[in-house]
């Protein structure tokens, strides 16, 4: 039998009551109501006939009606039983004891994981709930009673840790009887006195005047009087396929990231950051390299496999050859790669592929992750047998049908060998994966996962879960410095309504999966939460798109602010005499007019080249396309496809013909319809829309999530993720403070991400080239006088680096290659080489490399001391 006893001190106001919900370890959830004689100490009971590992409870300020008024913040109380019968706990009520964030996997299960005690049986015990203390320092009790010290600071006595966040202490049954009074302490562990004292009144223990020979007491305390240091980390971001060790088949894959766990953590680090690794394999081509165009979200990509494993197969003698010459490249050659690594799996599954199928380990796996794993293996096969990834040219296969396709498998051996390869595929990688993740824990090494926004057109999901998806749209991002045409990244747009119907299942089975390998996530593009930049399918360029979900102005609304003019001719390109002579000259193009029908001398486009993609159909000519291409762009107004007579505002119009031809008060109008339409109309509707979305994508798992909030932000962004307890993205040279060319780097908010750039941007070498943004930082943020050294020298890179580490944010992650722009013997010297991806190209080769392999880079001990020191200098370490 179990007997529980919960005391709690608590104001109530008249009608309010406590009540205590709890979950015990058999999944038996339930409510109390507490009892109080006074309306300040509240007491509740729970006895069961049964034998119980632990309870899990929390308390609750409700009305009459049992409608909760207030909750404690901070998660569920949790409270061992083991060997126990008869407990007594007196509680505190305690407001956010620990910020949400240590409650997430990333420090609960990696920063401050440690070996812990068994909890203590029967007895009186104190019971502390914090942040584990820095280095060298242990938690400690001083009071009044002598088994606690008499008050004596070099008697204080140490406590003992049974849980990443708890520690306790046995005190004398007499202690209680006594009301003895008590602080807790912070003891240095080199000479044994007391380093810091809680702040405030001595606390005091419940008077107990009789306490039974097998009952436990409990006096837990949360929230400890002391100043608060806070926890910042350091870390590095690097592609998984960039990596480069001495025995890597020409990419970096699962066996390196293993191996620089190891490396980072020997350097003080305590986060790697990697791309998406999902499969992105459609075409057999280089547009596959691209790692944001997932064709499964659960499946892992067969180019991170570490062949390694099997070093003594003929699979691996038959490949290591041409893997050692690929591996000597100075960049990915993704092709060669890809084909050499396939190459090796199916020699390997000729080898070992039926043993393997034969485990139980490998049926374990299939059986677990049978609702992704058999569509993905399905995918494939038609993917391979009919040369495409484009389903809809599948036959009486581009519509998925679970029966049809359980009889199609059933009818072929061959079919089900090909499907078991790539099954076997995914155990494997699957099994490396998780290898490394549990490495990463042990060291206690933050992973950091990459959720892309897309999927690719042509996917698994987009097959299997079409009903989710708008594939009218294409997914991208409004103009900014590095594209000024917008970016279409031409992934389908999300059905969010439709998502909604089960609660974002398809979002919380994705994350859910994630959390398999990783303990912290960036959300990419997380203002697509919020609202997604759509562009007709019809249209290439980003300037065309729209915000969806948004609200169209209607042509009453647009006439309100003071334009005249008509919108509807505002929308559609229109061009006079002067400015065809203006077009041809600019893009140096003969027979543009001949695109054209002139009416009233007025010049419209034809019909058959009134869109994008048209013109990419049937104009040959770079420079006519060219023109036609920004004709095309050349309105005020995007027409809503979905709400008749309702318009968006173009995003950056102001080169157009359209914009410069307006009257100056015309002008004006439309100035401020852009400035209400782009900055204020939206606030509150988009943050009620990342409300419902975000949730269900950061609450499903233990995760610490990370939002990449760059761009053009909404100004409800901050306060949503500030609420939802998600850390944004902050980098020095894309301020979000208006008027400002750099951020201040003393100002970053403490739940956030601190980086030099991304990989969409140039590193810190390569940008320091751009002479005019160079200068400015020169002057402006290191405060030295006239012009900068046209190449970036390691010390002013070590400045630079130092400066971030510097800074508040709670994780600093900087690239690979501006961590080796502090050495002068390790940078790479061709900075031209060192970026990751260009955002305003369509085509990118993502093939970027370490120049040197991972153990001249971790062997290097002038390296590794700089940069631990570097860290350690920053506070960046616990």
């Amino acid at each position: 039998m179990i007997h529980l006893k919960f005391q709690l001190s608590y104001h109530t106001e008249w009608g309010e009551k406590l009540c205590l919900y709890y979950r015990m370890s058999t999944g038996q959830t339930g409510t109390i109501d507490m009892r109080t004689q006074d309306g300040e100490t509240w007491q509740g009971e729970i006895r069961m006939e049964v034998s119980l590992e632990s309870i899990t409870y929390a308390y609750r300020v409700c009305n009459a009606g049992d409608v909760v008024l207030r909750a404690e913040e901070g998660e569920g109380r949790f409270l061992s039983l083991k060997g126990r019968s008869e407990v007594c706990v007196f509680d505190h009520w305690t407001d956010d004891p620990l910020s949400a964030v240590f409650r997430r996997s990333a420090f609960a299960s990696c920063v401050f994981k440690a070996a812990c005690s068994e909890e203590p049986g029967c007895g009186c015990f104190l019971r502390l709930h914090a942040l584990p203390p820095s280095e060298g320092l242990s938690y400690a009790v001083a009071g009044s009673a002598d088994d606690l010290g008499a008050w004596d600071a070099g008697s204080a006595r140490k406590m003992l840790r049974v849980g990443p966040y708890d520690w306790v202490l046995p005190v004398d049954a007499a202690d209680f009887r006594n009301s003895a009074e008590y602080k807790y302490v912070l003891l240095s562990e080199s000479d044994n006195n007391i380093y810091a004292w809680e702040e405030g009144a001595n606390r005091l223990l419940p008077h107990v005047a009789d306490l039974g020979t097998d009952a436990t007491l409990l006096v837990c305390d949360r929230g400890l009087r002391m100043a608060p240091r806070r926890w910042r980390g350091a870390g590095i971001v690097v592609p998984v396929f960039s990596l480069r060790s001495q025995g890597s088949f020409g990419v970096g894959d699962f066996g390196d990231l293993y191996a620089l766990v190891d490396g980072v953590a020997d350097m003080g680090m305590n986060a790697i950051q990697v791309l998406p690794i999902n499969d992105t394999s459609e075409t057999g081509t280089w547009g596959d390299s691209y790692p944001y165009n997932c064709l499964s979200v659960f499946a892992l990509h067969p180019v991170y496999l570490d062949p390694r494993e099997w070093c003594e197969s003929a699979a691996f003698q038959a490949c290591e050859e041409i893997a050692l010459q690929l591996n000597a490249f100075e960049e990915l050659d993704y092709v060669t790669v890809m084909a050499n690594k396939l190459d090796f799996l199916h020699r390997l599954f000729d080898e070992i592929g039926m043993q393997t199928l034969n485990l139980p380990e490998y049926q374990d796996f299939v059986r677990e992750n049978k609702q992704w794993l058999w569509p993905y293996t399905l995918f494939c096969h038609f993917r391979d047998r009919y040369h495409t990834a484009d389903f809809r040219q599948w036959g009486e296969h581009a519509v998925y049908d679970e029966a049809r396709l359980q009889r199609y498998l059933q009818e072929s051996g061959q079919v089900r060998r090909e499907t078991s390869f790539y099954a076997f595929v995914q155990y494997q990688l699957h099994r490396q994966m998780a290898r490394v993740s549990a490495h990463a824990r042990e060291r206690g090494i933050i992973l950091k996962g990459d959720l892309p926004i897309g999927i690719s057109s042509d996917s698994v999901p987009a097959w299997v879960d079409g009903r989710l998806f708008h594939f009218d749209g294409q997914a991208g991002a409004p103009p900014d410095d590095f594209a000024v045409n917008g970016q279409n990244w031409g992934f389908p747009t999300y059905n969010w309504e439709e998502m909604a119907k089960d609660n974002y299942r398809w979002w919380r089975r994705r994350i859910k999966h994630q959390a398999r390998f990783f303990d912290a996530f960036r959300i990419d593009h997380v203002l697509g939460f919020f609202r997604i930049w759509e562009v007709p399918s019809e249209h290439i360029y980003g300037v065309l798109g729209r915000f969806r979900p948004a609200l169209p102005l209607s042509k009453a609304e647009i006439s309100a602010f003071g334009f005249k003019s008509s919108v509807e001719e505002a929308a559609s390109p229109r061009f006079s005499e002067e400015e065809m002579v203006k077009l041809a000259e600019k893009y140096k193009c003969d027979g543009l007019r001949d695109f054209f029908v002139r009416e009233n001398e007025v010049y419209t486009l034809r019909k058959d080249v009134d869109t994008q993609r048209k013109i990419m159909a049937v104009v040959e000519d770079k420079r006519t396309r060219l023109a036609l291409m920004d004709c095309v762009a050349d309105v005020l107004f995007i027409r809503d496809p979905e709400k008749a007579f309702s318009f968006h505002p173009r995003i950056t119009p102001w080169e157009t013909f359209a914009y410069k031809r307006l009257g100056e008060a015309e002008r004006q109008a439309y100035n401020q319809i852009y400035e209400q339409f782009f900055y204020h109309r939206h606030n509150d509707f988009w943050r009620e829309k990342a409300l419902e979305k975000l949730p269900a994508v950061t609450d499903c798992s233990e995760m610490l999530p990370c939002a990449e909030d760059l761009g053009m932000v909404p100004e409800s962004v901050k306060g949503t993720l500030e609420e939802l307890n998600i850390l944004s993205l902050e980098i020095q040279r894309m301020p979000k403070h208006f008027g400002v060319r750099f951020d201040n780097l003393a100002e970053n908010p403490y739940l956030s991400v601190s980086t030099i750039a991304t990989h969409d941007m140039p590193p810190l070498r390569l940008w320091w080239r751009q002479r005019e943004p160079a200068t400015a930082y020169w002057q402006q943020v290191l405060n030295r006088e006239g012009l900068p050294p046209e190449e970036l020298d390691p010390e002013t890179c070590e400045k630079i680096v130092a400066m971030h580490l510097d800074c508040p944010s709670m994780l600093c992650l900087l690239s690979l290659q501006d961590w080796l722009a502090v050495d002068a013997r390790l940078r790479n010297p061709r900075p031209e080489k060192e970026q990751i991806n260009d955002p305003a190209n369509p085509h990118q080769h993502w093939c970027y490399r370490m120049h040197l392999t991972m153990e001249e880079m971790l062997g290097d001990e002038a390296f590794r001391a700089k940069v631990r020191g570097l860290i350690a200098h920053s506070g960046r370490t616990w």
